[in-house]
């Protein structure tokens, strides 16, 4: 693996474990269940060990791995299970640092297992991410998945928080990136950016952010917004006071500005860089900065300064054992002679170079040592070396590609196997647990047996107890509805005689107001068969008086025969109208009926005694009106009623003193059309009503008439009357001056 993805991987993994550091001790405190801190002096020598190992990570993973492993051993001796994942993550983290991913893997999954047993769901799912990244960096998608899967499942609780939310982001977006997926991986990382906006104290994750969006901006060779991105970076590590990670940001945006050919500011960066990396004894960005001024140097022409940084590098590298980075130096020292055209001297160091790559079988770095002695030979025109060094680098090129595709292929092998054993170890604990809870059932077998069975019995007594309490309650209830069917029907025949009795009045009622208007009219009846019987006496008298003086001419005898005849069907018309109007009360019949009708029908009856009383009689009738559903003799009697009340009211009033001379009694009757009804009108201009009695004029035995006069029943009964044939009455009236009844009543 290339050491730009390793240190790539490192300082990804080293973010999300100070986040998770972080989030672990503000969200998850110790619980009574977990392992105690240590007190001893064991237990502050291994936290001691544990703060050492994690400051030294990604500088010097060697020894971090020292520190590491010396705080695993007293973790497990003090038996303390959360030193000893912490231990495991930090060995983890060291063996990426070295490039030993299957160690990493193989300790990320010791430490999964730690975090198992104490349930910590938090460090849980930090520790799949890990492993999800490594599975990454090992181009091992799918597997990679399966742990961000399992960690997405762990992360549904919402009790762990939105950081590790936007660390599964962080990683899924690392995915798209490692899949040559630029596009979308920039897209996850713009939208975290965005979503961290309202949360800016999520700093470490920022700054990734900004860092993998500047790597996939130099990547599609937008160098200018890479160069913004490297430089917000830049400004977070400066605000974190975090001088490694300030290093690391300098370090890619010296290098942007040394693509964009601003080797001023590059070489500006890259001294920074350098001073910081100093500062704080940090030879991976100390060798990084050195070979970063050199570089800068070179593109200018500056040979002399340029091998200066570079033999810088060199001392630096030998001093520490960085062999990858003694090479570089080495093959950079070689360009500076070649650049001098002093070829021995840039041969001799190849030679030494590729000494030290074939030592350390490092076959990407042989491969480009061949590559620089073959130009270096082709100068010196000794074809035949020339010739055979483009040989060997152009047979490392295809083996490096395929010893690439065969560790792929092993480490899938190795890959697949881990995951394998891990579904097992998984099987095997599902199996424990299944095994424990059998053993817990088994021992309170008996417990619950008997339990269930004095429940049964007792469920089995009160089913009992309440079943005869039931069959007693429902034996009384049907008593009970018993009497009360009995109490209803006796109600119920009360009740029918009650109505019975109540029609037999009513219906009594009834016939009595109208045999009293019968009584009030009798005089005008008589009057009516007083003329015919006057006119049938005159013709007989003629026809005597005729026949004496033997004076009879036929045609004389017909004409007086006829109108003898005409009175006498009169007379029987007057007679046949007053029996039938007075005849006792029938069941309501109601049938199409004409109002005109019904009122020329009682004037028949009234007019003759309204004339003789000196009662001007006006009746106004709309020959258009529409028919009603009516009883056509009692919506008679209704208006004999208030044409009755009427003479009453106009008599009154020529009775009394203070009326003037010449007072002329008048009573109207109207009827005419409305929107939807038919209203009949009579007003008279009699007494009036007092305007505190018209509430009371329709109840029932209620008058302002002496005893003699009447009973009070005309008026309550026309009230229900209309009512029963949906109609209406109004009244309206004036003391002293008139009195206006309105029938409304609904057409067909």
């Amino acid at each position: 693996m290339p050491s730009g993805m390793v240190k790539r991987i490192v300082t990804i993994c080293l973010m999300l474990w100070a986040l998770a550091c972080g989030q672990a001790s503000a969200q998850h405190p110790t619980s009574p269940d977990s392992s105690p801190t240590p007190t001893s002096t064991e237990g502050l020598q291994m936290q001691e060990l544990l703060r050492r190992a994690n400051q030294l990570t990604e500088r010097h993973p060697e020894m971090a791995m020292e520190y590491a492993l010396q705080a695993l051993v007293q973790a497990k001796r003090q038996n303390s299970k959360p030193h000893e994942a912490e231990a495991l993550s930090l060995m983890a983290l060291s063996s990426l640092g070295m490039n030993h991913t299957d160690n990493a893997l193989r300790y990320y999954t010791r430490a999964m297992s730690c975090y198992e047993q104490l349930n910590n769901q938090h460090q849980q799912a930090q520790t799949l991410m890990r492993i999800a990244s490594v599975y990454l960096k090992t181009q091992q998608p799918a597997l990679a998945q399966q742990s961000l899967h399992r960690a997405e499942q762990l992360l549904s609780n919402p009790m762990l928080g939105a950081g590790l939310r936007s660390e599964l982001q962080l990683l899924h977006a690392q995915m798209h990136r490692d899949q040559g997926n630029n596009i979308e991986a920039q897209r996850t990382y713009s939208a975290l950016l965005r979503s961290m906006e309202r949360n800016p104290n999520n700093l470490q994750a920022q700054l990734t952010c900004h860092l993998e969006l500047g790597h996939i901006d130099k990547d599609l060779g937008n160098l200018d917004q890479s160069l913004n991105n490297f430089q917000q970076a830049a400004d977070i590590a400066m605000e974190m006071h975090d001088s490694s990670l300030l290093a690391h940001t300098l370090h890619e945006l010296g290098l942007a500005h040394f693509l964009l050919e601003r080797y001023t500011n590059a070489a500006r960066l890259f001294r920074e860089m350098l001073s910081i990396s100093t500062s704080i004894a940090d030879t991976t960005h100390m060798l990084l900065a050195l070979r970063g001024i050199g570089d800068v140097h070179f593109e200018r022409a500056e040979i002399p300064q340029a091998m200066g940084q570079y033999t810088q590098q060199l001392a630096i590298a030998q001093q520490g054992h960085r062999t990858t980075s003694y090479i570089e130096a080495l093959v950079r020292l070689s360009q500076c002679h070649y650049a001098q055209n002093d070829y021995p001297a840039s041969t001799a160091l190849l030679n030494q170079a590729l000494t030290l790559t074939k030592h350390e079988k490092l076959s990407e770095s042989k491969s480009d040592v061949y590559r620089y002695l073959a130009l270096i030979y082709e100068k010196e025109r000794h074809y035949k070396h020339a010739l055979d060094c483009y040989k060997m680098w152009s047979a490392l090129r295809d083996s490096i590609h395929n010893e690439t595709t065969g560790q792929r292929i092993a480490k899938m092998q190795l890959l697949y196997d881990i995951s394998q054993k891990e579904r097992d170890n998984e099987s095997l604990r599902q199996n424990a647990k299944m095994q424990e809870l059998q053993l817990h059932k088994s021992q309170y077998s008996i417990v619950i047996f008997i339990t269930t069975t004095l429940v049964l019995i007792m469920v089995l007594t009160i089913i009992l107890t309440r079943f005869k309490a039931k069959r007693l309650a429902m034996k009384r209830q049907e008593e009970e509805k018993q009497k009360i069917q009995l109490m209803n029907q006796q109600l119920e025949q009360r009740m029918l005689e009650e109505i019975k009795k109540q029609e037999q009045q009513q219906l009594l009622l009834a016939q009595k107001s109208k045999l009293e208007s019968l009584g009030n009219l009798a005089a005008g009846i008589a009057h009516e068969i007083n003329q015919p019987l006057g006119g049938i006496s005159m013709a007989l008298d003629n026809i005597l008086l005729r026949i004496q003086e033997h004076s009879y001419p036929e045609e004389y005898l017909k004409t007086k025969i006829e109108n003898i005849f005409q009175n006498v069907d009169r007379i029987k018309r007057i007679i046949y109208h007053v029996r039938n109007f007075s005849r006792a009360q029938k069941p309501i019949s109601f049938e199409q009926t004409n109002v005109n009708d019904v009122v020329r029908n009682a004037l028949f009856m009234v007019s003759a005694q309204f004339e003789s009383h000196g009662v001007r009689l006006t009746a106004q009738l709309d020959e258009r009106i529409d028919p009603i559903t009516a009883d056509k003799y009692k919506l008679e009697q209704v208006l004999l009623n208030l044409l009755s009340n009427a003479t009453h009211a106009v008599y009154e009033k020529a009775a009394r003193p203070d009326t003037p001379p010449g007072f002329q009694k008048q009573i109207d009757i109207k009827t005419h059309n409305g929107p939807v009804e038919v209203m009949l009108s009579v007003r008279d201009n009699g007494v009036g009503i007092p305007q505190k009695l018209l509430d009371k004029i329709f109840d029932p035995f209620f008058t302002t008439k002496t005893e003699e006069q009447g009973t009070g029943l005309g008026l309550s009964i026309s009230y229900n009357f209309i009512k029963d044939i949906l109609g209406d009455i109004r009244v309206d009236s004036q003391e002293g001056e008139y009195t206006l009844f309105e029938i409304v009543m609904p057409k067909i």
